[in-house]
């Protein structure tokens, strides 16, 4: 989407869908503890996209999905924070799954669901790891630091 087919209501249907309602689902999973208690392990995951990292913004358009994963990613960050506070052994870490072939991605992408739905697995099973990108962006394939 383009600014001459900007559309407010499609934006906050981005920001819902991808960011605003998993942060309300997770408040809700945490107030009733049906997720961990607080000197319990957890780990809050966010599938974001390369396209929620303002400093990497390289091409215009695409608000909606672009502005959504940008919100996504600061409130895993302001989850992370409070987490530091309410219960040091939670987590919350945004991901970046990198290019996957699917509808919105395509038939030419690098990776396919299952690849980055098995590294995403084994990165969360390597706790230490994990833990140590409480508040971070990272990429799912190769594990580094994804600009914020």
């Amino acid at each position: 989407m383009y600014i001459k087919d900007f559309s407010s209501s499609s934006v906050m249907n981005c920001c819902m869908v991808n960011a605003l309602g998993p942060m309300e689902l997770t408040g809700k999973l945490l107030r009733h503890e049906l997720l961990a208690t607080p000197d319990e392990n957890l780990t809050v995951l966010a599938i974001s996209s390369w396209l929620g990292s303002i400093s990497q913004k390289s091409f215009a358009g695409h608000y909606g999905y672009a502005g959504s994963k940008a919100l996504l990613n600061m409130c895993m960050k302001g989850l992370a924070l409070e987490f530091c506070k309410i219960a040091p052994h939670w987590t919350a870490v945004a991901l970046n799954p990198g290019w996957m072939s699917t509808d919105m991605g395509g038939n030419t992408a690098e990776f396919n669901p299952r690849q980055v739905a098995a590294a995403i697995y084994a990165m969360v099973q390597d706790q230490a790891f994990i833990q140590s990108k409480n508040g971070k962006f990272v990429n799912v394939m190769d594990r580094t630091e994804h600009p914020w």
